[in-house]
């Protein structure tokens, strides 16, 4: 463990200032989200998050703006207008469909691919820093429970759970 990290636990201290425990649980997330953001900012090529993931996606099969869509939660609109973005960039290519000339087919271009590249990389020095005090039977309990969450969260947001309880 780090220096810091060893005096908040020492003192207990790693819990000051979160009342309870869903502010960690929102917490947590919201820096490293914003860690990311600013790993990708400095690569030679900088990215945002949600560049850097569309240009992932699309790399490995996504080649509609629908999929990207569907996948990300997001507006026709909003994945209309970062893709472009990045086809003006020179990261995707978008070309009409064959079947179809209304559709366009997207695909990752080999200077998208390379930025992604970069991106993972310095993400996963990150990662490696973030994880290197975990053991591997902490790790696995961590995601599992991680993962839980995630999934349930997701139900609570597609309003299966909320139906449940009564809620709107």
């Amino acid at each position: 463990m780090t220096e810091k990290v060893e005096e908040h636990a020492a003192d207990g201290a790693a819990r000051d200032g979160f009342l309870l425990d869903q502010d960690l649980l929102l917490a947590l997330p919201a820096r490293l989200n914003r860690i990311h953001g600013i790993i990708l900012q400095q690569l030679d090529v900088p990215l945002t998050f949600r560049q850097y993931r569309t240009i992932s996606r699309v790399a490995s099969g996504y080649t509609s703006m629908s999929e990207l869509a569907a996948r990300a939660n997001l507006t026709m609109a909003a994945v209309s207008e970062g893709v472009y973005t990045l086809v003006k960039r020179g990261f995707l290519s978008a070309v009409p469909g064959v079947e179809d000339r209304r559709t366009v087919v997207l695909k990752a271009t080999q200077e998208g691919i390379d930025a992604v590249n970069a991106g993972t990389q310095a993400l996963q020095k990150f990662w490696s820093f973030l994880l290197e005090d975990i053991g591997e039977s902490e790790r696995e309990a961590l995601f599992g429970v991680l993962e839980r969450l995630y999934w349930r969260a997701t139900e609570f947001y597609s309003g299966e759970a909320n139906e449940k309880k009564g809620g709107e």
